[in-house]
């Protein structure tokens, strides 16, 4: 039983993190992911700054597309080949502060652009559909906006959300982060050269979206307190193994007297009676 036990155990140990984390990932993802469950902060909140992330974008997308479908849908300007009409429809999108092309389709018509601050029409745009039109839009960069959720989540890294065409969504940096020219491409050239020195910092691509993430964090208290639980369940693990084998040689032991005084109590027995049936 005891040698059962012994082979048994380990393979609890072995298996059990692996059976935990298990879904086809890489070795890299495996530890990435144990890392995470283990509390590393860099990990932890670069989690939080995705799941932040895609939330204020769903927010923003469907905010600004009910905007959109109130004022298209509702608008009588729609149609219009006049253009003091159009300029009317153009400033009533104007409004909205944080779009800088907007296209809208009729059935059966062709494209048209109402709104377009710069150049040409991007190809990187959001586009949605409603009963009766089709709408593409572009967002600009937005100003600085707190998220309710900044002061509960007590982020210490800087972040920044970018849509594909370079408008900047989202940021939120330390007093001390270098670079002040806050353009997709300040950002990202930064990310390539600190990605070669350091490995705390992430560019996520998804939802149309470009996310930068800079750590700043203090990871060796994380790795020491680590450390010292691994050694900790590793000394149990061993102590556990030893006083279970003394356990063990115990019962057997035990048994094993306990047997002998039977087989003997069983011996005298049969002497005692046998001397009354002689008598």
């Amino acid at each position: 039983m005891s040698k059962v036990l012994r082979r048994v155990v380990p393979l609890l140990f072995l298996f059990f993190p692996l059976a935990l984390f298990s879904a086809e990932k890489s070795p890299e993802e495996v530890w990435n992911s144990f890392l995470e469950w283990s509390g590393h902060p860099v990990l932890v909140e670069e989690r939080m700054v995705r799941v932040l992330s895609i939330e204020y974008l769903q927010e923003l997308r469907k905010d600004t597309e009910e905007m959109l479908d109130y004022l298209l849908t509702n608008s009588p300007y729609l149609d219009a080949k006049q253009k003091a009409k159009s300029e009317k429809l153009k400033e009533q999108l104007k409004s909205l502060k944080i779009l800088e092309g907007i296209q809208y389709k009729l059935p059966g018509k062709e494209w048209e652009t109402v709104l377009l601050e710069k150049g040409n029409f991007p190809e990187s745009y959001y586009e949605f559909e409603t009963s009766k039109l089709k709408i593409r839009y572009v967002f600009k960069s937005l100003p600085y906006r707190p998220v309710s959720k900044w002061r509960e989540l007590k982020l210490q890294g800087s972040f920044f959300l970018y849509s594909e065409s370079g408008a900047l969504l989202l940021t939120k940096t330390s007093p001390d982060f270098p670079i002040k020219n806050f353009d997709m491409r300040e950002i990202r050239a930064y990310y390539e050269t600190e990605k070669k020195h350091r490995q705390d910092v992430k560019k996520i691509s998804e939802n149309g979206t470009e996310l930068y993430y800079f750590a700043n964090h203090n990871v060796i208290p994380f790795y020491a307190l680590l450390l010292s639980k691994v050694l900790l369940i590793f000394a149990s693990f061993i102590i556990f193994s030893l006083y279970i084998r003394r356990f063990w040689t115990f019962l057997r032991d035990q048994t094993r007297r306990s047997r002998k005084a039977e087989a003997s109590y069983l011996r005298g027995k049969e002497k005692v009676e046998g001397r009354f049936l002689s008598e």
